[in-house]
């Protein structure tokens, strides 16, 4: 499969719809900005060809192999005349011929991808959530507002949840979200013949248990939440025969299906959605495993030991250039990246995401990453954490300085999200270590997420301390080398709302710190325009040239 090239900012741009922690494209009905492939090759041993009779300017999602292996469907999207993306369609190609076509004989049956996908219940039949054939125009906005907004406590109870954003608001929002999410449920034949499977509704989750030939169905229904995104909605479940009635509905919280036995049924009743059911007999098993050829091998991986000053011995792994010599290069600048991790999990592969530390390599930089931080209480996660965190980073530092492949005056730190916290962190308690930091989105006051955050399952009434502590924000004044915030201008992820950002700059700048702010147009959490990534890559780069790669060791003062 052929994958598209970068996203544009172009594209980043079109409006979309945010409801209940969904952004919609309300032309296409589906989530903006998902990934898709611009052509299909089946591949026959040696003999690779493409697939024939696709739509020009295909966007494919979604592939799908038929149990026999001989048939493979996928959703195509292709661009209107003004530029937006058309609703999607379901098509199949025969594996033997290479030759694809529409899937329903109907032109006007669209595939809503929104929550559920589609697949395949035997070798010829595919269920298919559809926008429903009767659905109008969307709900437009009232002129005038339904009546005040209110939220009432009066029954006194515990309500914990976190900083979630872009939620339902009103009734208004309610019908829009129930107009997107709502699909009808049809099995297709290959020959395009059509049965109506199950009515419209707001399907969630659809699973095939393919031993009983049944459906596992979750869904929701009014009222919505207007405090938690539409995943944490309360849901009813059902389990439906392809051939015949439901056999049973139930409000529950989770669900499976037992492998070993064909008549059991696990799951947890619940009055909410956070307690989930598991079957405990089930185990994971590798049915197959092969080395991957991989094409972008990254040579030098050396994982490293070092032990902090309490003796704890803790690991990391150390990237070099791909030509690099010490003896002829000497000690370089490096680039030190506690989180987020840069490895695919359950993998021994690294990857290069555009905005990868490892990037840097090719600008003989060494990379120190996946450096283990260990938290010692789950329970109080963060309590002493900074200590553990200054202890921890420190050792790693003199470590690769001990090796002679790091610069003790060239060592910047950098992150994004969390690992944006703990460079502004570390720039606060341990500023002699570094030359710079550079922070991608990060949370930098948690008193603005008071009832959670990352492992920290305590709020913030009952661990003050520690989310003052974890807050660069309070301890602004103590930065004194220079640090890059980047941030998206639209990031929907808890707890790291661009105002984060904005907010720490003026602290930074309110105390005369070395400091850049770069907010980017349209982005979300993970910066996915081309424009938008090279010129993150220009900020990030001018940075280290400026206050790392020409750094002489002197404190560097004044404005950027």
């Amino acid at each position: 499969m052929y994958k598209q090239n970068a996203t544009t900012l172009s594209e980043l741009s079109k409006p979309h719809e945010k409801l209940a922690g969904l952004r919609i494209d309300d032309n296409s009905n589906m989530t903006p900005h998902v990934t898709y492939y611009t052509d299909i090759a089946i591949k026959m041993k040696e003999i690779s060809m493409e697939v024939t009779n696709l739509p020009n300017g295909a966007k494919i999602r979604s592939v799908n192999w038929s149990n026999d292996s001989q048939h493979i469907c996928f959703s195509v999207q292709t661009d209107e005349e003004d530029g937006t993306g058309s609703k999607l369609k379901i098509w199949v190609a025969n594996v033997e011929t290479r030759e694809a076509r529409p899937l329903f004989q109907n032109p006007n049956t669209f595939y809503n991808p929104l929550l559920v996908g589609f697949f395949w219940t035997d070798n010829s039949t595919i269920l298919v959530p559809i926008i429903p054939p009767n659905r109008v125009r969307p709900p437009s906005r009232p002129k005038v507002p339904f009546g005040p907004k209110i939220d009432c406590n009066e029954h006194m109870d515990t309500v914990r949840f976190h900083t979630y954003q872009e939620l339902l608001k009103d009734e208004y929002d309610e019908d829009l979200f129930e107009y997107f999410a709502t699909s009808e449920l049809v099995l297709v034949s290959l020959d395009g013949k059509v049965k109506l499977f199950r009515a419209p509704a707001i399907y969630t989750s659809l699973n095939l248990v393919s031993w009983c030939n049944m459906i596992s169905i979750e869904y929701t229904e009014r009222p919505f939440s207007y405090f938690v995104p539409c995943k944490r909605f309360e849901k009813l479940r059902v389990n439906q025969p392809i051939e015949g009635r439901t056999v049973k509905e139930c409000n529950r919280s989770s669900m499976d299906w037992s492998t070993k036995a064909a008549s059991k049924h696990t799951g947890v009743s619940s009055q909410n959605t956070h307690d989930s059911g598991s079957n405990k007999e089930a185990k994971q098993e590798c049915l197959f495993k092969k080395k991957f050829p991989y094409p972008y091998p990254v040579q030098d991986i050396k994982k490293i030991k070092f032990k902090r000053k309490d003796m704890v011995e803790l690991g990391a792994n150390l990237c070099l250039p791909q030509d690099y010599n010490q003896a002829r290069d000497g000690p370089l600048p490096c680039i030190i990246w506690p989180y987020p991790n840069t490895k695919i999990k359950s993998s021994d592969k690294y990857y290069f995401r555009p905005l990868s530390p490892l990037v840097w390599l090719a600008r003989g930089f060494a990379v120190l990453f996946d450096i283990c931080i260990p938290i010692k209480d789950e329970d109080k996660a963060y309590d002493g954490y900074v200590e553990e965190l200054v202890s921890t980073v420190e050792a790693a530092v003199q470590e690769v300085i001990r090796l002679g492949v790091a610069h003790p005056k060239k060592i910047v730190i950098g992150g994004h999200s969390f690992g944006a916290t703990l460079t502004a962190l570390l720039l606060q308690h341990a500023s002699h270590l570094f030359c710079c930091g550079i922070a991608l989105s990060g949370a930098y006051n948690r008193t603005l997420t008071p009832f959670r955050f990352q492992s920290e399952k305590r709020t913030f009434w009952e661990a003050k301390y520690t989310y003052v502590e974890m807050s660069p924000f309070i301890s602004a004044d103590k930065i004194t080398k220079p640090i890059l915030l980047v941030h998206g201008e639209d990031d929907s992820n808890p707890g790291t709302w661009t105002m984060q950002s904005i907010r720490f700059y003026k602290a930074l700048i309110a105390n005369g710190a070395c400091c850049r702010l770069v907010i980017l147009p349209f982005e979300n959490h993970t910066y996915l325009a081309r424009e938008n990534i090279l010129h993150v890559l220009w900020e990030t780069d001018r940075w280290l040239q400026k206050y790392c790669v020409a750094n002489s060791g002197a404190r560097t003062d004044g404005k950027v």
